[in-house]
């Protein structure tokens, strides 16, 4: 499991797809669980008529087994067709808002410009309005010691009588 400034990421879930139609959810169960251990089965259906059309999500215990299940049932042979397996990453976003370029690229795992800190301060430390304004001045200052910092932003909690 990755974690990347309170993105979480779980490899665990896998689109298979080119199941035969006749095919049950126990008999592809049964399939997954040679690859390790079966969280769940989901047989994706037409929304018009209900059946069933080939493609399955299949979530694994953990990362190692939906591994194995990706390299196992990939070009694997079921009937007259050939499996075609695709890996999920099921993400929990973080509490605050991120540009979506940025959250991108976090995903992706490539550089940024962009550094997240948390935990610098006890919010309680924090008086007044102008003390965010000193701790922003500190860290840019502290940040320039290792190169350029383009601009520092400390988001502030409401205090009563703020506007919205």
């Amino acid at each position: 499991m990755s974690d990347i400034s309170g993105i979480h990421a779980l490899n665990t879930k896998l689109l298979v797809t080119n199941f035969p139609p006749t095919h049950t959810k126990e008999m592809i169960q049964k399939i997954s669980e040679v690859f390790g251990k079966v969280k769940s089965v989901d047989l994706l259906k037409d929304p018009v008529t209900g059946e069933f059309k080939g493609q399955v999500h299949i979530e694994y215990m953990d990362e190692v087994d939906a591994k194995k299940g990706h390299t196992g049932m990939m070009g694997l042979q079921i009937g007259e067709g050939l499996l075609f397996v695709k890996r999920l990453t099921t993400l929990s976003a973080p509490s605050a808002s991120i540009d979506g370029e940025m959250f991108k690229m976090l995903l992706e795992d490539r550089p940024t410009t962009c550094l997240m800190l948390r935990n610098v301060f006890a919010k309680e430390e924090i008086e007044n309005r102008e003390d965010y304004k000193e701790l922003e001045e500190c860290v840019k200052e502290e940040m320039m010691r290792y190169g350029n910092c383009m601009r520092v932003h400390c988001p502030k909690a409401p205090i009563f009588g703020d506007a919205e």
